[in-house]
């Protein structure tokens, strides 16, 4: 069975649809490019539209209170609206996840620093691990589980040396017990290779390692370290925004870059030792000072790939709950709102898929990356300085459901 052949549009028809761009939309559409971009926007989509429709009222409403429940510590049962949870306990458990899904506690942090999270799954690197391990030992020492706290903490210090500055970190919070679990752990995982290897051959690579460090990783557009941000401007003198992408340049090796980068390190020390001066009242100053912590740390070494910065998540996550808490003073709300937006918006401005690959080149190469997170840091510390005048009440980040706890520094007594 044969049809009849589809009219063909007539030739000037043709001709001003391609004109209007209707075939250079299509191709774009079926190119990679622009397939990449439909799958963001469908999960944008999916992701802002699944927290709102999850809070509608029905069975959902309940797996939510459940998982909130588990979350909080509470009764599934009892602290329940009458008749809610009528499922077993192990649905509760599964419920948790998501209870998260309906936070956008949760959500919009995740966002803020999904190009740097999401570098860790295209480069299968292991820094969300480190992170992780990190924010645990850090949470388990703050409950006075101070042995599992330091194990936790000294193998990520062991794994990456990154974590390191949280050992003098506690002891200026004269957290004697978790400084030393932590630099016990940190001995013991770092020696623990001489097991394997034996004496001899363990110090031999050790020296070979200390080798390979002081070869240096270069200054090129992928190191947004603070010190490659200065090498480029005064050491290698590269005008911002007027050098192309260029992925390797050698350290100048210039003097006035290492005092550049010293000096910046003390002026951040100094604001972070004045900010901090303080012990903290609540857990928005205890969460606050670990976020200053980890972007130091990423920050100020010789090296700070963007994958690095995925402990973004927990400064973002911090602003982005002290930003919508009613608790927190109006004006305190509209300078973390704004904080949060100028050092997304700078860092999403290296996108290559958004500005083109050129000119992110461009901006990495005048390090915008690493001014965006400069100014996330200058917000951290502005917000623990003021917290005591900014925060009405001693309420735990993201409306903890089991109502205030008592403040850190009370518990750890």
């Amino acid at each position: 069975m044969t049809g009849r052949a589809l009219p063909r549009l007539p030739e000037r028809w043709r001709g001003g649809l391609s004109a209007h761009g209707g075939v250079r939309l299509a191709n774009w559409l079926t190119a990679p490019q622009g397939r990449r971009w439909i799958l963001y926007a469908l999960l944008v989509y999916a992701g802002v539209g699944f927290c709102v429709w999850i809070q509608r009222p029905g069975d959902f409403a309940g797996y939510v209170m459940a998982g909130n429940l588990v979350l909080s510590g509470g009764h599934i049962y009892l602290d329940a609206p009458p008749g809610m949870n009528t499922w077993p306990p192990f649905f509760s458990i599964l419920c948790v996840p998501l209870a998260l899904l309906a936070a956008p506690e949760l959500l919009v942090p995740l966002l803020l620093s999904d190009r740097y999270v999401s570098g860790n799954f295209d480069h299968l690197q292991i820094n969300l691990v480190l992170f992780a391990l990190t924010l645990s030992g850090l949470a388990l020492q703050a409950r006075q589980r101070n042995v599992l706290g330091g194990l936790a903490l000294g193998c990520a210090v062991a794994t990456k040396v990154m974590a390191g500055l949280f050992i003098p970190y506690l002891v200026y919070r004269r957290r004697w017990r978790a400084a030393a679990y932590t630099t016990v752990a940190t001995a013991a995982f770092s020696l623990s290779p001489m097991l394997v290897f034996g004496w001899q051959r363990f110090w031999d690579y050790v020296a070979a390692w200390c080798v390979v460090l002081a070869a240096g990783w270069g200054v090129g557009k992928m190191n947004q370290s603070v010190f490659a941000m200065w090498d480029r401007l005064i050491g290698h003198g590269m005008v911002p925004l007027g050098v192309d992408a260029i992925t390797y340049v050698p350290a100048s090796g210039s003097q006035l870059v290492e005092a550049a980068h010293i000096s910046s390190l003390l002026v951040i020390a100094g604001l972070a030792l004045w900010s901090f001066r303080a012990e903290p009242r609540d857990k928005w100053s205890e969460l606050a000072e670990w976020s200053v912590v980890f972007i130091i740390a990423a920050l100020f070494g010789p090296v700070c790939w963007k994958a690095y910065l995925a402990v973004l998540l927990l400064p973002n996550a911090v602003l982005f709950a002290a930003f919508r808490s009613a608790h927190v003073q109006p004006h305190a709300r509209c300078v973390i709102g704004t904080v949060l937006l100028v050092s997304f918006l700078m860092g999403g401005l290296t996108s290559p898929g958004l500005v083109g690959k050129g000119l992110a080149g461009r901006l990495e190469m005048a390090s915008v990356p690493t001014v965006s997170w400069l100014i996330l840091l200058a917000g951290l510390l502005w917000f623990r300085a003021h917290a005591t005048e900014n925060i009405g009440c001693n309420e735990y980040p993201a409306g903890d459901a089991g109502g205030s706890r008592p403040p850190a520094s009370v518990q750890r007594s």
